[in-house]
């Protein structure tokens, strides 16, 4: 099956601006008329989950129709509406457990994710969504890119479904993914005390902190125990502190920067300490070293 989630974009702001009971009066016509739309489309509705309705079809390409004609038939309503209603989508096809009127499954979950990365009065799918439109439909689609989204180890080739024909000024698409793709794979090299460790298209992220279950444990008491994390992202390694004290990058230029809560690009090799600076931290800190960089991203 075919499962569309579609939300309001903004609610919170517009129980800010319009006030609870206008807002919700406005939401509510809202999901009134998106859902007889899918209903027309032999869509059905699943649950409502605040501004946001869940629904099932056996079609993808009734999925695909539905939510194209909410999007435009949606600027009559916005006219009505003081122009504050968005509606943002996201759409994925594949096997799903159907409990009573419920359903259950990975396709239920990266469709959750796909609306959850769509911008508002956009519809993102899956390459699944579209392989089963077939080859008779006049849907007009662009590939965005493949992106991972949390709980998939695999990334997911991401489309956005182009539902206004009479937009024009549509941003055109270049895919830093297949550069890096086309380019030798770049490589950072890991190292703490006798630990070493390397990211790269197979491995690509580690975990520091106290814990045992870090890739790299770092004994400190100044370490949280899940402290940070090191992810690849287009062609250079990004530090993701989630920690209590923060993080201090020494890098071989010699500048220290502090983050907490916050990513921080590695730009080049350096020295990563937990919780204090690398001065007052000799032992406990994580060497990081690039190879094959790519020069030409950024």
């Amino acid at each position: 099956m075919t499962i569309l989630f579609a939300d309001v974009a903004g609610s919170t702001t517009l129980y800010e601006k319009m006030g609870d009971n206008v807002a919700q009066q406005m939401i509510g016509r809202c999901l009134k008329f998106m859902t007889e739309i899918c209903h027309q489309h032999d869509g059905v509705l699943v649950k409502n989950i605040g501004d946001e309705i869940l629904c099932r079809f056996d079609s993808a390409l009734d999925c695909v129709r539905a939510i194209s004609k909410i999007q435009s038939d949606l600027q009559e309503e916005v006219e009505l509406s003081n122009g504050k209603l968005r509606i943002r989508a996201g759409m994925n096809t594949g096997p799903a457990i159907l409990d009573e009127n419920d359903v259950f499954g990975d396709a239920v979950n990266v469709a959750a994710r796909m609306a959850g990365i769509a911008q508002e009065s956009q519809v993102l799918c899956t390459s699944e969504t579209i392989n089963a439109l077939g080859d008779d439909h006049n849907i007009s689609f662009r590939q965005l890119d493949s992106l991972l989204v949390k709980g998939k180890q695999a990334k997911i080739n991401v489309y956005e479904v182009l539902w206004d024909s009479d937009d024009v000024d549509i941003t055109a698409f270049f895919s830093a993914q297949e550069l890096l793709e086309q380019t030798q794979e770049w490589k950072v090299n890991l190292t703490c005390g006798s630990k070493r460790m390397q990211i790269n298209k197979s491995q690509p992220n580690a975990v520091v902190g106290r814990s045992d279950q870090c890739d790299f444990v770092v004994p400190s008491p100044h370490a949280s125990r899940q402290h940070a994390k090191l992810i690849s992202r287009w062609g250079k390694l990004v530090l993701v502190d989630q920690s209590t004290n923060g993080t201090y990058v020494k890098f071989e230029s010699g500048v220290e920067m502090f983050i907490r809560r916050e990513e921080l690009p590695l730009t080049e090799n350096g020295i990563i300490s937990l919780g204090i600076p690398s001065a007052q931290n000799p032992r406990d800190v994580l060497f990081f070293n690039y190879e094959n960089r790519f020069s030409e991203v950024t």
